[in-house]
């Protein structure tokens, strides 16, 4: 049997041409895998990244609530300008009116009990209001 080479061009260049092609399509998937691979490790490098944010924040949170159950007045000067004045007591009170009722005014009041003379002053103008202490200046 005898084959004309004529009829074998036609199959290597087909052959050729296969071998070509099958190495394209090789190629081409290596690289939609790499670009790919690149692309699900940017979104794993940004979610780790989210992650750690999430964490640092909620961290934050934690601390801010903790302070907010136990709030340190003395610690802070805007806690302490807004924290509520000591009330006066019953006897305090009692004393401040039985000054007035002498004839003090508010600084000896306020020096008598040991409450501020805002205090003391307030009280006199109460006592003054209902007519039961004397016109003290």
């Amino acid at each position: 049997m005898h084959v004309n080479t004529n009829d074998l061009i036609p199959l290597a260049a087909i052959g050729g041409a296969l071998l070509i092609g099958v190495g394209l399509i090789g190629a081409l998937i290596v690289i939609l895998t790499s670009r790919g691979t690149r692309r699900v490790s940017r979104l794993q490098a940004a979610s780790d990244e989210l992650r750690k944010t999430v964490e640092s924040v909620q961290a934050d949170l934690a601390r801010i609530q903790a302070a907010a159950e136990q709030p340190s007045v003395a610690s802070d000067p805007l806690a302490r300008a807004f924290a509520p004045a000591p009330v006066l007591t019953a006897d305090q009170r009692a004393g401040a009116l039985e000054l007035l009722r002498q004839g003090a005014d508010a600084a000896d009041v306020a020096a008598g009990i040991g409450i501020s003379h805002a205090e003391a002053e307030l009280l006199l103008r109460v006592q003054r209001f209902l007519g039961a202490a004397p016109s003290v200046a």
